[in-house]
């Protein structure tokens, strides 16, 4: 794969999108505070075919946003286990995330809790997708 990589003021790497490959650029949340820590959605959200339910329960693993996560790390299966490191695995991680993101914009990964729905952070996200490629 191909990778560019710069290095920002902090000493952190930064990869970008290119024409040619996906980069996975772990700044992205620090970019997007929205992404950066979970947010209350508005009282009349209701989570769209595409949101992935964060939580436990039969509700939330047959919501049909769960079941497409699902089919979409099925396809990543094979890739995954045959990175060569951690930061192979971690693009992989983040291709999923993002495509969950570009389905869904608003409420992509969502939570119930106190009666209202939040949409996580892109941290938590991230670690639901990659359990589920870990645990397949």
């Amino acid at each position: 794969m191909n990778r560019d990589i710069a290095v920002n003021s902090n000493t952190l790497p930064s990869i970008s999108k290119t024409r040619s490959s996906y980069m996975w650029n772990p700044l992205s949340a620090q970019q997007n505070p929205s992404r950066k820590e979970k947010i209350r959605l508005p009282d009349d959200f209701s989570p769209s075919a595409y949101s992935v339910l964060i939580g436990r329960g039969k509700v939330n693993t047959e919501a049909t946003g769960n079941k497409r996560l699902k089919v979409i790390v099925s396809t990543f299966l094979d890739e995954y286990s045959k990175a060569p490191n951690r930061i192979s695995r971690s693009i992989i991680v983040s291709k999923i995330v993002d495509m969950i993101h570009e389905a869904c914009p608003v409420g992509s990964f969502v939570k119930h809790e106190d009666g209202a729905w939040w949409q996580v952070s892109d941290h938590m996200a991230r670690e639901r997708v990659g359990s589920m490629l870990r645990d397949a």
